[in-house]
């Protein structure tokens, strides 16, 4: 997330409010958004659900769904 210039508020607001998208494993998605304050394409944020926990496995930019 740091290495890629996305802060924690950022990665909340995508997980929060963004399009999910299956990753074709049980329990993992892709969640993305365009932040319109952010210069660069969509974030992209990597979880994975496995209850009751949500996990982060990381958080990309310059992103497009396959």
């Amino acid at each position: 997330m740091e290495l890629r210039g996305s802060s924690e508020s950022e990665v909340l607001e995508v997980v929060s409010t963004g399009t999910v998208k299956p990753k074709g494993l049980e329990g993992k998605f892709w969640v993305y958004e365009q932040l319109d304050r952010r210069q660069d394409d969509l974030i992209s944020v990597a979880i994975s659900v496995e209850r009751p926990h949500l996990i982060v496995i990381t958080a990309m930019v310059n992103w497009r769904p396959p």
